[in-house]
C-alpha cells in the first residue's frame, strides 16, 4: 500500500525538490520520497551545497527523515532500476519544465509517468493528462494533490508512462540527424 516517488537530478534551488518536500509533508505517511542519483554536481558547487543543507534541515523540520531516501551516486544500470522501482516521478521545476533538461528527457526515455510543472512556453510534445501531468511551478498544496489523484489511479499512471515513452521516441539521434539532414538540405 506505500507509494514512492522519485525525484531524478542534481539538487539546486531551480529544480523545486524543497517544494516537493513540502508536498510531501501533507501527504499520507505511506508516500515515501526516493531521490535518485548524486546529491550535487560540480556546477555552481557552493550554492548547490547550501541548498543541499537547506534540503537535510528540512526535511528534519517536517518530520521526513523515515520516508526520504537517497541513492547517491549509482551506475547507469541501477540508476535506471530505481527509475522503475518509482511509481511516479515528481520533477517540480520552478521554473517550469523544459524539453532541454537531460533528466527529464531520460525520465520520458523510460516510459515513467511523471508529475512536473507547467512550461514558461508552449511546448506542443508534453500533452497535461496524456502523457505528463502539470501542475504550476512553487504550489506544494496542487503537487500533493496532484500526487494523490495520480497514486489513486493507477491506469491513468500506465498510460502517462507509455505515452512519455512516445514523446522521447521523438528526441532519438537517428530522428535528430534526419530532421537536421532535411534542414540543411532546405538551405
Amino acid at each position: 500500500g506505500d507509494c514512492l516517488l522519485g525525484y531524478f537530478g542534481f539538487l539546486n534551488e531551480s529544480k523545486g525538490a524543497d517544494t516537493l518536500l513540502h508536498a510531501l509533508a501533507g501527504l499520507d505517511e505511506r508516500v515515501h520520497l526516493v531521490f535518485i542519483g548524486g546529491q550535487t554536481g560540480s556546477s555552481d558547487p557552493a550554492n548547490n551545497q547550501t541548498f543541499l543543507g537547506q534540503l537535510q534541515a528540512l526535511i528534519g523540520e517536517l518530520g521526513l527523515e523515515s520516508r526520504v531516501h537517497w541513492t547517491g551516486f549509482q551506475p547507469d544500470q541501477r540508476v535506471s532500476t530505481f527509475l522503475h522501482a518509482a511509481d511516479l516521478m515528481v520533477m517540480p521545476y520552478r521554473d517550469g519544465v523544459s524539453l532541454r533538461r537531460g533528466t527529464l528527457m531520460a525520465v520520458l526515455a523510460h516510459g515513467r509517468p511523471l508529475l512536473t510543472t507547467t512550461p514558461p512556453s508552449p511546448t506542443p510534445e508534453l500533452i497535461h493528462g496524456q502523457n505528463v501531468w502539470l501542475v504550476p511551478p512553487d504550489d506544494a498544496a496542487g503537487l500533493a494533490t496532484a500526487v494523490r489523484a495520480l497514486i489513486a489511479n493507477p491506469a491513468l499512471r500506465d498510460q502517462l508512462g507509455q505515452h512519455a515513452a512516445q514523446v522521447a521516441d521523438l528526441f532519438t539521434w537517428d530522428k535528430i540527424a534526419k530532421e537536421t539532414a532535411v534542414f540543411l538540405a532546405g538551405l
